[in-house]
């Protein structure tokens, strides 16, 4: 069994952990979004599949931080 000191160690080790990966998740849906963001007040015009791409790369990052959390 771990003594109560080994077991805070631990708990502060998770805590960092948990914190740096919210930080990683807020930063990739933040990006996913604000992507989304300038495609539409862009004006110029896209290509089809370049659209494609870019729901592609949104829907993933979207995905990968609900998975995260």
């Amino acid at each position: 069994m771990l003594k109560e000191n080994e077991l805070e160690n631990f708990r502060q080790l998770l805590v960092s952990i948990r914190a740096r990966l919210r930080g990683e998740i807020e930063h990739l849906t933040s990006e996913a979004l604000d992507r989304t963001e300038v495609e539409t007040e862009s004006h110029s015009p896209t290509h089809m599949a370049d659209m494609g791409t870019d729901s592609f790369e949104q829907d993933f990052s979207l995905r990968f931080a609900e998975n995260e959390s």
